[in-house]
C-alpha cells in the first residue's frame, strides 16, 4: 500500500500574523514621515505665494506710489490664500499696510490641518524684504 501524501503549501497564521506586524510597523515608522514632508511642502507653496503677494505689492505701488490697503489686495490680488488655485486652505494670506502707505507686512497664517504641524505657523515678509517666522529660524 502507498502512504498518501499530507503535505500543504501555503502559510501558517503565525507566518501571516510576522507579516502583516512587520508591515503595520514599517507604516507606523513611514506615515507620520509622510505627513510632515506634505506639510513642509504645503509650507513652501505658502512661501511661494507670499513672494508672489510681494511681487504684486511691489506692482501697485508703482502704478499708486502706495502700496494698497487689505481689502485691495484680498479683493484684487488673487493671492490671499494658499494654495490659490482653491480647494482646501492651508494658508491664510494678509497684509497690514502702514498708515501712509510707504511700507506693508505680509503674513501667512497657517490654516486648517496645518495648524497642526507645530512649526512655522506663521510666515511674514516686509517691504524690505525682512522675512520672518514667530516660531521657528529656518522656515525661510
Amino acid at each position: 500500500m502507498k502512504a498518501r501524501s499530507t503535505h500543504n503549501s501555503g502559510f501558517t497564521l503565525i507566518e501571516l500574523m510576522v507579516v502583516v506586524a512587520i508591515v503595520a510597523i514599517l507604516a507606523g515608522i513611514a506615515f507620520p514621515s509622510y505627513v510632515d514632508h506634505v506639510r513642509k511642502a504645503r509650507m513652501t507653496d505658502a512661501k511661494g505665494v507670499l513672494l508672489e503677494a510681494a511681487q504684486w505689492m511691489e506692482r501697485q505701488y508703482t502704478l499708486e506710489n502706495v502700496y494698497p490697503d487689505d481689502e485691495s489686495f484680498e479683493d484684487d490680488s488673487g493671492l490671499a490664500q494658499s494654495p490659490r488655485d482653491g480647494g482646501t486652505v492651508f494658508y491664510e494670506i494678509t497684509v497690514d499696510t502702514d498708515d501712509d502707505g510707504q511700507g506693508y507686512t505680509l503674513t501667512a497664517e497657517a490654516a486648517g490641518d496645518q495648524e497642526k504641524y507645530s512649526r512655522c505657523e506663521r510666515l511674514t515678509l516686509t517691504h524690505t524684504g525682512s522675512r520672518d517666522s514667530d516660531d521657528a529660524d529656518d522656515c525661510w
